[in-house]
Formats: structure tokens, sequence, C-alpha cells
């Protein structure tokens, strides 16, 4: 990875994000395909301002866990091209998208998670799930050039390009789910270079959406080819192991370093890059019930809600031995 001075990783040459089984306006059009069935396709505004939100309403935030459906979306977007290692690949950018929401009438607030370099969506499945069981609508795209599928043309340099792909994706569910996205609540959440993704389209000057209203960055670092990032009031939950060979602790400090309160910081302790995210592990249940936690708190507008759930934070992410909270509200 590219990144702001100092070096902020040590990712090992050929490292990924896979789980192995040992261890400005913009045009897109969007291919639907529902529960793999394909529908005619859709075009849709990506702009990052929109005027004419609509009105807000209730919103649904689950205090028990909800029955979820899965759908799929392409979103193509073709305004820009997709380039590897200096190849033009495609005039567009495709971005196939998974979308766990829950089942049933309801406006829910929309998390768009980004994988990590040579991973996908589908590691991360079960926090997904979990977000999505809690009363959010959570959309997942893969990223032509950072995902498996890329093979030779895998391109880390291109993690530059996935924050617009972000942006896409928002206006391309917002549209396609309508009524059933509250606009208003938008957060974005990635791991590893998807959390330097997440980063980039929360504080990143020339690269942020001002639709986004919270960001959750897992083991993500500061790329200095992003540009600029200004220290806005935009909530930010980081989360980081000091075990972690891929992504450094002194990386965490110029990402926690960027944004002004709120925002809360999970230490982790004595365990890897992936795990906590991804594997069955003690880890992983803290950055769900964590990461759940700093959803409800920042997609309401109610006051003692968002105080009850900030402190249910400091609790969850108490673990003796295993972690430790920052809570800088």
């Amino acid at each position: 990875m590219t990144l702001a001075e100092p070096t902020t990783t040590n990712r090992p040459r050929g490292h990924n994000d896979r789980v192995t089984r040992t261890g400005a306006t913009q045009f897109v059009a969007v291919l639907v395909a529902v529960l793999g069935t394909a529908t005619a396709a859709i075009g849709v505004s990506a702009s990052r301002s929109h005027a004419g939100v609509p009105t807000r309403s209730a919103v649904t935030v689950a205090a028990t866990p909800l029955a979820i459906h899965r759908t799929r979306i392409v979103v193509v977007d073709r305004t820009r091209p997709t380039v590897s290692h200096g190849h033009v690949l495609s005039r567009y950018r495709r971005l196939p998208t998974l979308i766990w929401r829950p089942v049933g009438d309801g406006r829910y607030p929309l998390v768009v998670f980004c994988h990590g370099y040579d991973s996908s969506p589908l590691p991360y499945r079960h926090m997904l799930k979990h977000w999505a069981a809690a009363g959010f609508v959570v959309a997942a795209p893969y990223f032509p050039l950072t995902r498996p599928k890329a093979g030779k043309w895998l391109d880390e340099s291109d993690v530059d390009n996935q924050p617009a792909d972000v942006s896409s994706v928002i206006t391309a569910v917002e549209q396609r789910l309508g009524r059933q996205v509250d606009p208003q609540h938008v957060v974005v959440a990635g791991h590893s270079d998807g959390g330097s993704t997440a980063f980039g389209v929360g504080y990143a000057d020339r690269l942020r959406d001002p639709r986004v209203s919270a960001a959750m960055v897992f083991s993500g670092a500061r790329r200095r080819t992003m540009g600029r990032f200004s220290r806005r009031r935009l909530p930010m939950l980081l989360v980081q192991s000091d075990a972690d060979k891929s992504n450094s602790l002194h990386s965490a400090a110029h990402v926690w370093a960027v944004p002004r309160r709120p925002k809360i910081y999970l230490h982790l302790h004595g365990v890897g890059h992936l795990p906590p995210f991804a594997s069955p592990c003690r880890w992983r249940p803290i950055v769900e019930a964590v990461s759940t936690d700093f959803l409800r708190a920042w997609t309401t507008t109610k006051v003692a809600i968002r105080r009850s759930e900030l402190d249910a934070i400091d609790r969850q992410g108490a673990r003796h031995g295993l972690s430790r909270v920052t809570d800088d509200r």
C-alpha cells in the first residue's frame, strides 16, 4: 500500500485478505439480479451531493434480530474506465454488489462495506448479516481490480478509485430500494484496503461523499495517493489489533488523528489482520457487538438512545486480555 508518511503497514509481498482453509454528477447503469435472476437494467444518477432529499420518516432499527433477505445487483459506472497497470481493461467499472436487508416493511439506514485486497464480501458475511439482522441495509460491492477474480490484473493502486465506486453503489442502492433506505443515515465501512477506501469516502477532500454520516475503519490506513484529508466532525469507529502484521499500530495512529470527535477506537489484543472480522474466534463477537452499537448510535436522532448505545460500546469493548476502548466523544 502507498501510505502517508511515515509508512504505515508491513504488508507482506503477495499478502491478501482472503480466508484460506487453514486459517460533479455521474451516470451509471445498474443491471439487477434478484436471488440470481437477472432483470432489466436501470439507469441511475450517482451525484455525490444531490438535491431533493426525501422527507425524513421513521427509521427502523431492530432491538432483536430480524429475518433477512439477500439480493444481488450489478452497478456499472460508465463514466470511468477500469485500468490495471496502465492497461485499459474496460471503458466502464463493473461492481457486482451483494445486499442483505431486513425482510418486510420498514425504512433502514444503509451501510456500504468495502472488502480487503484480493478478497471479496463473502469472508465477512457473518458480520454483514449480523448488521442486517440488527436493522440495516448492508451493501457489499466486489471491486474490479482488488477481488480474486481479477487474476493477473490485481492492482492495489486501484484502491484510490474505490471511493468513487462506493458513491456509485450508494446511489444505485438508494434508487433500487427506494423508501426502504434512509438517505439521511449512510455509513461506510471496510477492512484493510477496504478500510482505506471507507476512510477516503469519509475524509479525503477530493473523494468524500457528503451523503455519508459515519465511517467504520477496520485495520485501514491513510493513503497518501488519496490526497489531503480534512479533520471533519464525522463520527468514526476505528478497529485495530496490536498483533496485526499487515497494518501497524502506527498506521492506525495516523487514521485516528484525522477526524475530530466523536470517535471511538477499539483496540484488539493478540489477534491477526483478518480473523476478528471474518473468522470464528473470540474477537469476532466483540467487533460485531461494538460495530452494531456504533451503527445504532449514529443512525438515530434520539440523544438518549445514542448515549445508551455509546455506553454499551464501552462495556462491550472492555474484555480483559482481548480488547479495550478509547472513547473520545
